[in-house]
């Protein structure tokens, strides 16, 4: 069966509890999996978006979202109207800069912006997001500048000559994920859309392994000490599924940390002492 065929036919209508018509993308693996997992079980037509198509109990067609014409050619094929979309596709700080840049800010936007326009009003978009976007202590505009850009190659360039973007894209891209929540939100309100953004700790993935490497064993440990255990991805998923339902229909243009309390294992710990007693 064909992305083209896959309309509002079998949306039902929306509830207090998760329903309608919902895209998640990432959806074969990981959080991305276990979100659209849930959300068919709580009886949400689901269309999933990864690179490879599969078909089981929902579809997940064939995208690229690091490539913006195969991100048009996709949004050209859902057809119909949805009530929700949970970005959750996300590579890597292990992944080339540009690639980062691409599916995790670019990608998600270009997809984002383009499916609002096929929102029923009182839907929902949830962000994948995480921690490591608020270790940018100091962006000195740029995520602004970013953000007014609305060309993709545009961006691309403009970070490809930052210095201190390319030390840390991934930090970077999650930390305009959060501040692109906040004014997407703003934006959405008279039409009654909802952003939010979910900023997981470290969670038992695919991927996990290149999250520990790319932020060392030793400081990747310690954040799973500090939460108590390493997250599964069900442990985000009922929380998407929560802010993509009616339930959450008060929660706009936040980000909400899910990581068992690491936030506040840190914000507790002592200040480094100064030695100048």
């Amino acid at each position: 069966m064909s992305a083209s065929e896959f309309s509002a036919g079998t949306a039902r209508e929306r509830g207090t509890e998760p329903g309608g018509r919902v895209v998640v993308t990432g959806a074969a693996s990981g959080i991305g999996k276990a979100v659209a997992d849930t959300l068919h079980a709580d009886g949400c037509d689901v269309v999933g978006l990864d690179r490879v198509e599969s078909h089981g109990d929902y579809p997940v067609l064939a995208t690229d979202l690091s490539d913006p014409d195969r991100i048009r050619e996709t949004l050209a094929s859902l057809t119909g109207t949805f009530t929700g979309l949970c970005n959750a596709a996300g590579v890597p700080g292990t992944a080339p800069w540009d690639v980062v840049l691409a599916v995790n800010f670019l990608g998600l936007r270009e997809l984002s912006l383009g499916l609002t326009e096929k929102f029923e009003p009182g839907s929902s978009v949830v962000n994948i997001a995480s921690q490591a976007g608020y270790q940018i202590a100091q962006d000195t505009g740029l995520a602004d500048r970013v953000l007014a850009e609305s060309e993709w190659g545009a961006v691309h360039d403009r970070l490809a000559t930052d210095e201190r973007f390319r030390a840390d894209p991934y930090g970077f891209t999650k930390h305009f994920v959060h501040r692109a929540t906040r004014r997407w939100a703003a934006e959405n309100i008279a039409r009654g859309i909802r952003f939010t953004s979910v900023s997981p700790g470290p969670v038992n993935t695919p991927i996990a392994g290149d999250f520990r490497e790319h932020m060392g064993a030793e400081r990747y440990d310690a954040a799973v000490r500090g939460a108590g255990r390493l997250g599964e991805p069900a442990d985000i998923a009922d929380v998407v599924t929560f802010l993509l339902s009616d339930r959450a229909r008060w929660v706009n243009g936040i980000d909400l940390a899910v990581d068992g309390g690491l936030s506040a294992v840190r914000a507790s710990a002592p200040a480094p002492s100064t030695n100048e007693d």
